[in-house]
């Protein structure tokens, strides 16, 4: 009985630690991430709600755009990007 609640323990643990997030942490760092905007998204609010604490915000906007080879800062609804 000791051996199957031990098992069951290692093995809820182990799916939390693959599956948890810190809030807002998705993927690993330097791993891109997709995100798909929704409406009223602008590159500017991504950068706050994704770039790191200490990342300039218009370099961070200038890399997603380089990596979805945006040509200009607009980004609509439904569309699929690849960010930092």
């Amino acid at each position: 009985m000791k051996r199957i609640l031990a098992f069951l323990v290692a093995a809820v643990f182990l799916w939390a630690l693959a599956y948890w997030h810190p809030a807002g942490a998705e993927g690993l760092p330097g791993e891109p991430t997709t995100v798909v905007v929704q409406p009223g998204d602008t590159l500017w609010h991504l950068a706050t709600r994704y770039a790191s604490p200490r990342e300039d915000l218009r370099r961070w906007i200038h890399r997603v755009m380089e990596m979805n080879g945006l040509k200009s800062p607009l980004i609509y609804p439904g569309q699929v990007l690849e960010i930092p």
